[in-house]
């Protein structure tokens, strides 16, 4: 039995839930009218979101595809470790911070939070505003724009909030109240414009908006304001909506605005500046398509439009406009020719988060239909809904214990102690990668100090992740990942032959001085062993090393609170983050990426690897350059050599045009080499080199200073 096979018991068992909860609301359902009974319904509803981290402390889930590596990481890196300055060299072989995530707003919750609180109670609060926004923004949604009673519309608010994984186990990655906050958005814009508490209101939702991340969170916002809009009739103000929304956008604009400009000044570098060419026929079907993804709120919509056909309630023709809006919305946005206005990096952007609008937009149309639907004694819609919302949840929280059980949760953050002060900790820069995601290289880097050469970020260098591709031995499932795979065909039931999954070499090459595994490796000529784990307490084992499952289960549980122990090798070629070139390998313009990658290893016999066009522009010749010290200082790194002769430097550093360099405090130029390196030539007698990161901040470039 494996992971699909727990996560298909866990849907069983799901399902299995639904009868019970229709028992237990139906019991209740008479209170559900009465506004104590509301707020009883909500408060359970919050805890029941929110139970695994209460019951479980910092050994509760986290959803490491996503929140547990990028959104938490993170934040406990900026707040703890980022020594300050632009650039970083903690993760994914040196980033940006900017590009990294959205942790570099004026103000963010999470980052707050993380000054004061430990982790578990970050994820604990942060889970808490997304489940109390979006259940509350849902309900008054549901109430004043659906025109519905209580009960459905507390029945449609917990459909809203287990409705997609971003609002579930994804949410951190999206930081503040996240997509959460748009149904409260929209009823504050749509349906208080004529009231008394307008400005007071707005103001909170102003608040609420600034603080999440505007570049996933104002697409879909404005999409759902459109749609509500459509809904709304005659009811609607809009001066005072549209003031309020653009009042909304200056807000995220000021407390975002060096991450936007800073993700806008790396795009055109990524792969992200290379749009993916859709069709009309693709945009619509993938617009619909995300009807099916939030599922959980979309499957009681159809019985939902159903009452209202029965009901011939007008609003029935509305809420399938204003659904249909939020498709015409994405298929505009995605098909307009974005480089005719300026706007070529829109091109890289994904559109579809557009279509995050229809849980919002959904809401107070299932709640309408709910009441349009004919009730009897065991047949009461909402009612229904509530439970089938609860069996959702159910369902989701049992896949997170099964998960919790397979990979492991928060006690990755620091149950790793032979990570700290680690006898084989070389001095001076080098790094890292970390095989099986035991614990992910975001968490090597972000809470154990380690440089990772693997991890991910928002967005990657197209170089960095080109190198990736090739370290993985250019397996198309691998194209855009920059981190290792686990591969089983690899393992040969004691020790897993990494030197056949990985092309070491480039790692090598890289600075990737270190391996941390959490199962052995097979022997190999290319590394050798320096920590192994005490007996017992290897991080991870498969399922065949043991001699029944429930003996791998209770192998897994004791993982929970404790991650165990890794090992750790050592390559036995490793390039330094600063060394001298003795000769140069020159490969033609036109040659395909593989070509040139598979030249790389050259490097690590004296040689740096040019393209001929920037071979061109190095005017250094291979000399006897002596490397010193080198250290990283902030935003930049100093190197002292002795050039008598003259010569080439490599430094090992993927090139990005904020780089400078000088030597002898006189600019030089840079060069791309070896993929993810950067040369420059040296003159007789240098001394000294310096390299500096200086993208610009949108202040410098309003300002023209630097």
């Amino acid at each position: 039995m494996g992971g699909d096979a727990l996560q298909n018991i866990t849907a069983i068992l799901a399902a299995l839930s639904f009868p019970i909860w229709a028992w237990v609301i139906h019991r209740v359902a008479p209170g559900l009218s009465r506004r104590r009974g509301l707020l009883l319904a909500g408060g359970f509803w919050l805890l029941l979101l929110t139970l695994p981290y209460w019951l479980l402390g910092p050994y509760s889930f986290i959803e490491f595809v996503s929140e547990g590596n990028f959104g938490i990481a993170f934040f406990h890196y900026i707040v703890r470790l980022h020594p300050g300055g632009l650039f970083s060299f903690a993760m994914a072989g040196g980033q940006d911070i900017y590009a990294m995530y959205n942790e570099m707003a004026l103000f963010q919750v999470e980052v707050a939070l993380f000054r004061i609180a430990p982790p578990w109670i970050v994820v604990l609060t942060h889970k808490l505003l997304v489940a109390g926004c979006g259940l509350g923004g849902a309900y008054l949604l549901a109430r004043d724009l659906g025109g519905a009673r209580p009960g459905s519309a507390l029945a449609a608010a917990a459909a809203f909030t287990c409705s997609h994984l971003y609002l579930l186990n994804y949410s951190t990655s999206f930081v503040g109240a996240g997509f959460a906050a748009l149904p409260f958005a929209c009823w504050v814009l749509v349906t208080q414009g004529r009231s008394r508490r307008f400005f007071p209101l707005a103001a909170a939702a102003t608040l609420l908006m600034a603080t999440t991340d505007p570049i996933h969170s104002f697409p879909p916002l404005a999409a759902a304001l459109a749609a509500c809009a459509v809904m709304a009739k005659d009811r609607l103000r809009w001066t005072r909506a549209l003031t309020a929304f653009a009042v909304m956008v200056a807000a995220a604009v000021i407390n975002w605005h060096e991450v936007i400009y800073g993700l806008a000044a790396i795009a055109p570098h990524t792969h992200r500046s290379v749009g993916v060419p859709r069709t009309l026929i693709d945009a619509v079907e993938i617009g619909f398509r995300q009807l099916t993804v939030c599922w959980p709120i979309a499957l009681p919509l159809l019985p939902a439009l159903a009452g209202l056909a029965w009901r011939r309630d007008r609003f029935l023709i509305r809420a399938v406009a204003a659904i249909l809006t939020v498709t015409a919305l994405f298929v505009a946005a995605d098909r307009m020719p974005w480089e005719r206005i300026g706007l070529a990096v829109m091109r890289g952007v994904e559109q579809a988060y557009i279509l995050m609008a229809y849980m919002t937009v959904i809401a107070p149309v299932l709640a309408r239909g709910l009441d349009a639907l004919p009730t009897g004694r065991w047949l009461r819609p909402a009612a229904l809904t509530l439970a089938f919302a609860l069996a959702v949840t159910t369902g989701d929280k049992l896949r997170d214990a099964a998960q919790l059980l397979w990979f492991g949760g928060q006690s990755h953050y620091f149950g790793y102690t032979a990570l700290k002060d680690a006898p084989w900790r070389p001095a001076g820069p080098f790094r890292v990668v970390t095989l099986f995601d035991h614990p992910h290289p975001n968490i090597i880097a972000a809470y154990y100090g380690l440089e990772s050469f693997d991890g991910g970020v928002n967005i990657n260098p197209w170089t960095y992740q080109n190198y990736w591709y090739e370290v993985m031995r250019r397996e198309e499932s691998f194209l855009r990942a920059t981190r290792t795979r686990i591969d089983w065909k690899y393992w040969d039931g004691t020790a897993y032959r990494v030197a056949e999954s990985l092309r070491l070499d480039l790692l090598g090459a890289a600075n990737v001085r270190f391996i941390l595994s959490a199962m052995p490796l097979a022997d190999s000529p290319e590394y050798r062993l320096v920590q192994s784990p005490p007996e017992g307490e290897v991080a991870k084992l498969p399922p065949s090393s043991f001699p029944s499952m429930a003996a791998f289960l209770a192998f897994r549980l004791q993982r929970v609170f404790d991650p165990g122990q890794l090992f750790v090798y050592e390559l036995s070629r490793t390039l330094a983050r600063a060394h001298a070139a003795e000769r140069v390998v020159v490969v033609p313009d036109e040659a395909d990426s593989g070509e040139f990658h598979d030249r790389i290893p050259e490097a690590l016999t004296g040689a740096v690897v040019l393209r001929a066009s920037d071979a061109a522009r190095l005017a250094g010749v291979p000399g006897g350059v002596q490397v010193g010290t080198m250290r990283e200082v902030i935003d930049g790194l100093e190197v002292e050599v002795e050039a008598p002769q003259g010569g080439i430097l490599v430094v090992n550093q993927y090139h990005l045009p904020f780089w400078h360099a000088w030597v002898d405090g006189r600019e030089t130029a840079l060069v791309p080499a070896d993929g993810v390196q950067m040369a420059l030539a040296l003159p007789p007698g240098a001394r000294r080199v310096t390299l500096h990161y200086q993208r610009p901040l949108l202040r410098h470039a309003l300002t023209g200073t630097r």
